[in-house]
């Protein structure tokens, strides 16, 4: 799977290089892009083209309205890529993300590692399988079941990806969803 990851780093942006370093470790090619300035939006844009999973690093509240620009033309020119953000600011606004701006497909909230590499790992190859209705339509993961609780009981969760236009759940890998039933039902696994 090809991804390309994109973000600030007028500083070295550990942050992507950590996701880098896992979607590598798990035999994914990654590419890091700058993206540092709306001046920026049409080159990554270009490079995206490349990938058949677009990360953005939307760390910061300032900036969001340049990576929905850049997320609104990445998906202008191919509806089917699968655009997925994460990083503070996507953490703490979610689902408003996902509600208004159906160019993102998936917000990843907290440390992105095992979860990005759990996405790419999920998506046919090539990603752009024919067939598929919407790019926010997540079917095609036989590895994820959708839940309704939390990891650990503390309300918090991997990511969330809409399923359609309309409504939002939250996705995590069958492992975490059995880690969480046991624990409600008093059992550590």
């Amino acid at each position: 799977m090809r991804v390309l990851l994109a973000g600030p780093d007028y500083e070295e942006n550990l942050s992507i290089r950590y996701l880098s370093s896992s979607l590598l470790a798990a035999g994914h090619e990654t590419s890091l892009i700058p993206f540092n300035s709306s001046a920026d939006i049409v080159a990554v844009a270009t490079s995206a083209q490349n990938a058949d999973l677009v990360g953005l690093s939307m760390c910061f509240q300032s900036r969001a309205q340049e990576f929905l620009r850049l997320a609104q033309l990445i998906k202008s020119r191919d509806p089917k890529r699968l655009i997925v953000a994460g990083g503070h600011y996507a953490s703490c606004a979610a689902e408003p993300l996902l509600v208004h701006h159906p160019e993102l497909d998936i917000v990843v909230i907290h440390e992105g590692e095992r979860t990005l590499v759990e996405i790419a790992d999920a998506l046919p190859h090539p990603a752009r399988s024919k067939g598929s209705t919407s790019s926010r339509e997540i079917h095609c993961w036989p590895k994820l079941q959708p839940v309704r609780s939390s990891n650990g009981g503390t309300g918090r969760c991997s990511y969330k990806a809409t399923q359609s236009s309309n409504s939002s759940s939250s996705f995590r890998s069958a492992r975490e969803a059995e880690c969480t039933r046991a624990e409600s039902l008093g059992n550590r696994p």
